[in-house]
């Protein structure tokens, strides 16, 4: 099993991850400018079998679950970790950085 933990500024903290959480911040992480289209998102978990996208309204319930984690480690008046941009989908506020 792959680790879904993600350390918080203090090295103590740490934000357990769903598998579905973790794809979102690795593609925001490697996309130009840590933007990316809500549409490209939702395409992150299309099924080969039966083209199942994941609904608009199911990308944002987990982009305000992660949300909710990021605040919970990070200071209050701190910028959001994950920001919606009009028009085109989500983009990542934080610096990350995954350690294998």
């Amino acid at each position: 099993m792959r680790d879904r933990t993600l350390l918080g500024p203090g090295q103590s903290q740490k934000l357990r991850l769903t598998s579905k959480e973790k794809t979102i911040l690795l593609a925001l992480v490697q996309a130009r400018d840590n933007t990316l289209e809500s549409g490209v998102l939702c395409d992150l978990f299309a099924d080969v079998d039966d083209d199942a996208l994941m609904s608009k309204h199911a990308l944002e319930e987990m982009i305000a679950r992660l949300r909710k984690k990021f605040k919970s480690v990070q200071s209050e008046g701190d910028e959001p970790a994950i920001k919606s941009v009009w028009g085109v989908g989500y983009q990542l506020c934080v610096r990350i950085n995954f350690v294998h």
